[in-house]
């Protein structure tokens, strides 16, 4: 993943507020990986993936994948 894609504001925003588990999560999202997908990847259940990305979207303050990417841009 180019991490360039997000800004350096948008990079110090998530280090901040994120884990570094959930860090993992919003990269993985930002390639366009899937929920399944990013689940294999990290070795975790669909479950526990689904709890870090509503962590996530709570954290930084938005509903969906969609407002996330525009939030980072």
């Amino acid at each position: 993943f180019n991490k360039n894609f997000i800004s350096d504001d948008s990079k110090t925003l998530i280090e901040n507020r994120l884990t570094s588990k959930e860090l993992e999560v919003v990269y993985l999202m930002l390639e366009g990986l899937t929920n399944d997908a990013i689940a294999n990847e990290l070795n975790i259940t669909s479950r526990t993936l689904k709890a870090h990305v509503s962590s996530i979207f709570s954290k930084l303050h938005v509903n969906d994948r969609v407002s996330l990417i525009l939030l980072l841009r």
